[in-house]
Formats: structure tokens, sequence, C-alpha cells
């Protein structure tokens, strides 16, 4: 596995770090300066999110099958929203902002080689 993250407005990048590493980490995520992870397995799929604590994205890729996905929750609120990170603005659906406790469990089952919950709903990432 490799952990890529921002520490201090500076890229930082992990081989095979512990479980526990990458949840301290993640629990210092803020818009100013630690705003962005990204783990990628040996197979190239990678979950990565961006924001702050409390309004924050998740993207999941799978190499193989070539999808992208912005991860969020079951609900009819899909009214476009922005929030932020040190790169900018993200523009995503309100569904889709999520918070720290999604991403440790997001990211805790990756690391696991587990499947996404059943609890997120994934919509196909499209550049825009």
């Amino acid at each position: 596995m490799l952990f890529e993250y921002e520490k201090n407005y500076e890229k930082q990048t992990v081989e095979n770090p512990p479980l526990e590493f990458i949840m301290r980490q993640l629990n210092d995520i803020t818009i100013r300066g630690n705003s962005y992870f990204i783990l990628t397995n040996d197979l190239g799929d990678f979950i990565q999110c961006a924001g702050a604590k409390l309004r924050l994205t998740i993207e999941y890729k799978n190499k193989l099958g070539g999808t992208h996905y912005i991860l969020g929750l079951e609900n009819n609120n899909r009214e476009p929203i922005s929030i932020n990170f040190s790169g900018g603005p993200i523009v995503i659906k309100k569904n889709e902002v999520l918070n720290i406790k999604h991403a440790i469990n997001l990211f805790s089952s990756f690391y696991r080689k587990e499947e996404i919950p059943k609890k997120y709903v994934l919509r196909l990432f499209q550049q825009e």
C-alpha cells in the first residue's frame, strides 16, 4: 500500500504504513495544509478524501475496471454544493458531503481489503 497525504502544504508519501498511522493522519485533516489523503493498493485501486473533518469528499477508483466514483449517502438531497480543501473548492452533491467518521470507516475498510459498506452510494465521477 502507498499512502500519500498533505502535511503543512507539502506532499508526504509512506509505503506500507500501519493502519494506526493512517488514522492519525486522517484525524488531522483541515482545509489549511492537511487537506487530502490518498491510499493506493498494489493493484492501483485507490480511495482518497479531501476537505475538513465536518465536510469532506471521498472518491474510490477501481484501476482494473477503470471506474472512478464519488461516495455519498442515500438521500434525495442531491443539489450541488462546494467544499474546500487547500487546492480550492470542489463541487459535489449534498448527499456526498461526508465527515471524518466516514473517512475513517472507508479508509479502514479499504486497508483491510473489504468492500465499500453498503450504506454508501457510488456516483460515477465525470470530469467537467
